[in-house]
């Protein structure tokens, strides 16, 4: 009887650490990548997701090109942005803010709430609340992950990568 309880209680200890194991390598694999990579030829913040890659800005301005930012610079840059806010657990959002009198868009944890990180400025005569929408494409995802208010304009960025097409590689 004894036996038969060790034996029992052997398969018990056994079954929760394969479960253990496997529902901790499986928030492991959840995790998103941010990389630059290059789509027909154009620099692109890459989102690498279970569901596959998602473009999420595909770089084609050449705005501080002459001041050394290309747009192969600033796709690997915004790209380790996108990581870094990612891996600190505040890219919930993407909202709409300005520094140095230009344009920016950054990252917020909540929504409607203020810029937590700068994720990219814009150029001079851009306006973030009209060139967003552009940006991330949001006309192609139907009503989109888009809220706007009278002033600020904020992109859910984790429904919109649930939404997003993956890219055929």
């Amino acid at each position: 009887m004894k036996f038969q309880s060790l034996i029992t209680l052997i398969a018990i200890s056994t079954l929760t650490l394969n479960i253990t194991a496997c529902n901790g390598s499986q928030s492991s694999s959840e995790k998103i990548t941010f990389s630059c990579g290059v789509k027909n030829d154009v620099p692109t913040t890459v989102g690498k997701t279970l569901r596959g890659e998602i473009s999420i800005i595909r770089w084609v301005s050449d705005f501080g090109a002459e001041v050394g930012y290309t747009p192969q610079k600033r796709c690997e840059e915004v790209s380790n942005r996108f990581q870094e806010y990612y891996n600190q657990g505040i890219l919930n959002y993407i909202t709409t803010g300005r520094q140095n009198n230009y344009d920016t868009l950054c990252v917020s944890s909540e929504n409607g709430g203020a810029c937590d990180g700068l994720l990219l400025t814009l150029k001079p005569g851009d306006s973030a609340s009209s060139l967003i929408p552009q940006l991330f494409d949001v006309a192609s995802l139907g009503s989109g992950p888009i809220e706007q208010s009278s002033s600020k304009i904020s992109i859910d960025f984790k429904k919109l990568l649930e939404i997003a097409p993956v890219e055929n590689n």
